[in-house]
């Protein structure tokens, strides 16, 4: 006999719900091109290592710099002073003026809002509000109180103030980014859209030759300190690459960890 186990939601969604079990795991295809998940062993061989295993099958292993590594209860963890991870620049990670991309990730903001703070980026940080002259930048916004994607120098092309969700808020949550470069950029907060920006960003480009980070920005590109320091933790990580995910592929990998995180 085959068994499965069905999925429970216990109350709503959110800090009042809880959701045990099931799940069909994380939505896979060959456009996943990077998966991090520091609960596995197998994304890592101890504690002092500096790499960190991809496990999308695209070998898009990252070098955690400065104590990246080091997990507090499971989580990867990020000091907010010179912690970030980082992989070359990788065609993987470049949008071009066309491709659609999708994110989604577990992250926990322990440093406040009194800065703005990276979470994922791939381009160069300028002086003018942190605009990559080319790539793409996802950050929080502390003079806007926004979330944004960045593409070029586009300061709008997908922005979600508080009034949509408390980006900025301590706490774990579940951040999911749809770009369709023709239509619009979508945002999630915990499986649920928030926010639809309408627009091409075909006017943009979303290609670098720097490299992918993890927790901040830098103007350079190497493995010195980077500017916009993550203050936190961080689960998984999800990139697809010419993949506009669905909302019941959202829910699917939202689903499959919010047990963990207690969301």
């Amino acid at each position: 006999s085959v068994w499965s186990i069905m999925a429970i939601n216990i109350g709503k969604t959110g800090s009042a719900g809880r959701f045990i079990g099931g799940g069909g795991g994380v939505f896979r295809n060959n456009q996943l091109m990077l998966f991090i998940d520091p609960f596995k062993y197998k994304a890592y061989t101890g504690e002092t290592d500096t790499s960190f295993a991809d496990l999308s099958g695209h070998g898009n292993d990252l070098i955690n710099i400065n104590g990246t590594r080091t997990r507090t209860n499971g989580f990867w963890s990020f000091d907010g002073t010179d912690d970030f991870a980082y992989r070359a620049d990788d065609s993987d990670f470049d949008y071009g003026t066309t491709l659609d991309f999708s994110i989604q990730m577990w992250y926990n903001n322990q440093g406040g809002t009194s800065g703005d703070f990276y979470l994922l980026s791939k381009g160069n940080h300028t002086v003018s509000k942190s605009n990559p002259s080319v790539g793409w930048s996802l950050y929080y916004d502390t003079s806007e109180s926004k979330l944004r994607l960045r593409l070029q120098e586009t300061t709008g092309a997908g922005e979600s103030p508080t009034t949509d969700h408390n980006w900025g808020a301590s706490g774990w949550q579940n951040l999911a980014l749809v770009v369709d470069r023709s239509a619009n950029i979508k945002f999630y907060a915990n499986g649920i859209l928030v926010r639809t920006d309408a627009g091409s960003t075909t006017a943009q480009n979303a290609s670098s030759t720097q490299q992918l980070l993890v927790g901040g920005a830098q103007s350079t590109d190497g493995a010195s300190q980077v500017q916009g320091d993550f203050n936190g933790y961080m689960g998984q990580i999800m990139i697809y690459s010419q993949k506009l995910l669905t909302q019941d592929e959202i829910r699917q990998n939202f689903n499959q960890y919010r047990g963990i995180y207690n969301v």
